[in-house]
């Protein structure tokens, strides 16, 4: 009767086993980090792209599209807004908020069709952009947000849906770096007071730090970013 021996792998053949485990880890983690720059890219030309189309209309129309009261002549749709320079409403059909983006495409200033109460989504999953007045760490003024949206009927919840350290480097890109000053902002409170602190919001490290960094090693998407309009 004969013995059967299983012959293992020897050193060399783990090895190479071994390396081929590794360089699959690093494509991954490669390829991961190309998907996160193009995310980030994209986000800032959707921003730069939204700003330059509200300074068109504006231009055009001497108004803020959603609060352009003059809609109704020159479009075939959309509600007129109040022309208080404000946009202002929570994002539905009615409102000026909710009609911001209807008024940008009925004028031909941005591609793609938006009935009122629509908002263009971002590349960052259940993100959208909105065109809304808004106060936060005591500045009050118009502004683009990135934020999140309900699936349901697509109206802001007014929470965050970005990472702070991609946060960090769209604020870096197009601004100071910082999450408190400038035209660029990073937070998840709505309105009024300050940018919420770490304890309640792992977006912004410390409200109380003038600096108010971002919480780089936060793994919760729970920024908002909000690009000043004036």
């Amino acid at each position: 009767m004969k013995n059967h021996y299983r012959q293992g792998f020897t050193l060399v053949e783990l090895s190479i086993v071994l390396i081929i485990i590794g360089l699959l880890i690093t494509s991954v983690a490669a390829g991961n980090k190309l998907i996160e720059n193009a995310r980030i890219r994209s986000v800032i030309a959707d921003l730069n792209e939204y700003y330059v189309a509200l300074s068109a209309f504006e231009l055009s129309y001497d108004q803020l599209p959603g609060d352009f009261n003059q809609a109704s002549s020159f479009f075939a749709s959309g509600a007129n807004g109040n022309n208080n320079g404000l946009d202002e409403g929570t994002g539905d059909a009615a409102d000026e908020m909710g009609n911001s983006w209807l008024h940008l495409t009925e004028a031909e200033i941005v591609s793609g069709s938006y009935a009122a109460g629509e908002f263009p989504t971002g590349k960052i999953l259940g993100s959208q952009y909105s065109i809304d007045n808004r106060s936060l760490s005591g500045r009050t003024d118009n502004a683009i947000i990135l934020e999140s949206i309900i699936a349901t009927d697509a109206t802001p919840d007014y929470n965050g849906v970005v990472l702070p350290q991609i946060a960090f480097q769209i604020d870096n890109k197009l601004d100071d770096g910082d999450p408190g000053t400038g035209l660029i902002y990073a937070g998840n409170q709505i309105s009024g007071g300050s940018l919420a602190t770490a304890s309640s919001s792992t977006c912004v490290d410390d409200n109380d730090d003038p600096s108010l960094n971002l919480t780089q090693t936060s793994s919760t998407a729970n920024c908002r970013i909000i690009y000043w309009y004036d």
